[in-house]
């Protein structure tokens, strides 16, 4: 590539002195090592001091930042990711922000890289880019080191990472930006603003002395770095507060891919109002943040049940707050909670990520007491012996018809069928209006829709069969049912492969789906497939112009990435997982998934035939 050339030819010419050695030199192991001690923060690894440089030491490869088109950049960010995404400043602040920020490629760069992901095709199926520039950009913050602007960068390319299928990356990124935003104290932007009694939306609550008021000021420590100094006071304050908000919803949905992972921040106090700067009926920062503490309940009721612990009390309060929000959604005017849609047709981007949340938690609480998980399945590696591979699973054991059970799979299938309802509220054709993130949501109640459809098929033909101890069954199931749940799963599919056009995590989440579909129903498989749009076996981009220019840019290759062959192959031969080497060595619990999402991949549906004694 176009950088390492030019590394190479500075090296031979003597003039390396002046650059931080390139990552991808023979001679240089640029990449920090993480096989230090587990007590050392991974942000303290990531970020260590032997990196740090001075200004005029700054170095990035010039083929990302030759001729920036910074109003393009701004008008593709704003346009396709803001809307949904609300933490950098306002589109009307953003250039004053960006010009007072000395040293900003990482973060013009972190915003280029979303903005033309959500606008081209061009890394739909190019992770090797992604991961080439979320290096890169990542390494000019390396050499910054820790403030505000890095926090703001980071968080955009743990996303980009996250929806680009590199699962590992982003999981370090993610730990990286957390503790970055617990050491800058974001949480605490508010803490001598709250009331004197104050409950924060983990549940902690905070007795606060106005006499003893006098902490050094939060946003006056953020604005104490070289690189933010020059940034307006309300400014700072405002796009402060949203981006803890923000990265509190990426935690949460984060972790709800493996279904055993809680937000390191919800274990937090939160002494941080919420945004001020754009109204509740215009994104609701509210409605998601308290709906990321029912997700987050509702993994944790999971993880007891599943580690056999005492769980009923847990199960009672989120059975109560899930009602609770049940109500607020369908009758929004007696909470004073804006609408999902309004009456002009106005999507309400932070209703609907809340939405989306609430269907979450519904399906993590009923799922586990259905038909459609292996709550019975032991898992043990084969022969009894731990040899550190996934263990393998025991056929199920059988069961009688169960009231209780049905009534549990029924609101796990209405709670999957919620996630459909919010796509056809906010018009599936418009699908790319909405969060990047949505596909994982869609793919989980496709996933509950799909073994609603085994456990229907097969209690029908038990039923037909007259088998005894399924009386219970002959009017809780009807073959019209087989119908919807088809239509649905085309619907969801649909939406996903939308998505795919411009992130590689769809990509992987439609072909696990696909490959789902085949084992359980060849002749399902069949009716979906005929419905869908054809994949594609490679995505035609010109690597010279790979976007129209704004009017104000005189340069023909100012957003011109690097690119290379990798479009020319078809999807299911590439290898999403094979560019992660290399990039950076964390301790982490264990390997990510293939799709990154733990309850896609090993998730226990319910699949084999509803066996009865």
């Amino acid at each position: 590539m176009a950088d390492q050339v030019d590394c190479d030819q500075k090296c031979r010419s003597g003039k390396a002195k002046d650059l931080l050695p390139c990552a991808r030199h023979e001679e240089v192991d640029f990449y920090p090592k993480f096989n230090s001690s587990k007590d050392r923060l991974v942000l303290d690894v990531l970020f260590d001091e032997k990196y740090l440089t001075t200004p005029d030491q700054y170095y990035i490869t010039p083929t990302l930042t030759k001729n920036l088109d910074v109003e393009t950049i701004i008008s593709n960010y704003y346009s396709r990711f803001h809307y949904c995404h609300p933490f950098m400043p306002q589109k009307e602040d953003i250039r004053e922000y960006l010009d007072s920020i000395p040293h900003k490629f990482d973060i013009l760069l972190a915003m280029k890289l979303i903005g033309d992901g959500q606008t081209q095709t061009t890394y739909a199926k190019d992770v090797e880019t992604v991961n080439y520039l979320v290096t890169n950009i990542l390494d000019y913050s390396k050499q910054v080191g820790r403030d505000f602007v890095t926090l703001q960068s980071v968080l955009l390319l743990a996303m980009a990472s996250h929806i680009s299928s590199l699962h590992d990356i982003s999981h370090s990124l993610l730990q990286c930006v957390v503790s970055l935003a617990l050491e800058l104290e974001l949480n605490m932007v508010d803490r001598d603003a709250v009331p004197e009694v104050f409950m924060d939306v983990n549940g902690f609550v905070t007795e606060r002395d106005p006499r003893t008021n006098g902490h050094l000021d939060v946003i006056e420590k953020l604005l104490s770095a070289s690189r933010t100094s020059k940034i307006s006071r309300s400014v700072m304050e405002n796009t402060a507060r949203r981006t803890f908000w923000e990265l509190y919803f990426f935690d949460t949905i984060s972790g709800t891919a493996s279904g055993r992972t809680t937000s390191a921040l919800s274990t937090k106090t939160v002494l941080t109002l919420f945004p001020k700067d754009i109204p509740q009926k215009v994104f609701d920062f509210k409605s998601r943040a308290e709906c990321c503490k029912l997700v987050n309940d509702s993994i944790k009721l999971n993880m007891a049940i599943q580690d056999d612990k005492d769980y009923k009390k847990d199960l009672q309060h989120m059975k109560a707050a899930i009602g609770n929000w049940d109500l607020r959604i369908e009758d929004p005017d007696s909470y004073n909670s804006p609408y999902l849609v309004n009456s002009s047709g106005f999507v309400n981007e932070g209703v609907h990520q809340a939405v989306m949340l609430v269907n979450y938690a519904k399906i993590f609480m009923h799922r586990p007491f259905s038909y459609l998980w292996r709550t019975d399945v032991t898992r043990k590696s084969k022969d009894g012996e731990d040899d550190g591979k996934e263990p393998h699973l025991d056929a199920p054991a059988r069961h009688e018809a169960d009231s209780r059970k049905i009534i549990e799979t029924r609101r796990t299938i209405d709670s999957a069928s919620s996630v459909v309802k919010l796509l056809l509220d906010t018009n599936p054709a418009k699908i790319l209006d909405r969060t990047p993130f949505f596909a994982c949501s869609l793919a989980f109640s496709c996933l509950v829709h799909l073994s609603a459809y085994s456990w229907v098929e097969t209690s029908l033909s038990a039923v037909n069969k007259n088998t005894k101890g399924l009386a219970l069954l002959r009017d809780s199931v009807s073959a019209d049912e087989l119908e919807t749940y088809t239509e649905y799963i085309k619907l969801e599919l649909g939406g996903i492969f939308q998505i795919s056009r411009h992130w590689a995590l769809s990509s992987k989440l439609v072909q696990h789906i696909k490959d789902t579909l085949k084992k359980v129903s060849p002749k399902l498989f069949v009716k979906v497939q005929a419905s869908l749009p054809e994949s594609h076996t490679h995505v035609e981009v010109d690597p010279v112009v790979p976007e129209e220019k704004s009017a104000t840019s005189n340069s023909s290759d100012s957003n011109n990435f690097p690119t290379t062959p990798f479009y020319d192959l078809p999807v299911d031969e590439i290898d999403f997982n094979q560019y992660e080497a290399g990039f950076m060595d964390l301790p982490l619990e264990g390997p990510e998934p293939d799709t990154g999402c733990g309850w896609v991949d090993k998730s226990g549906f319910e699949f084999e035939d509803f066996l009865v004694q």
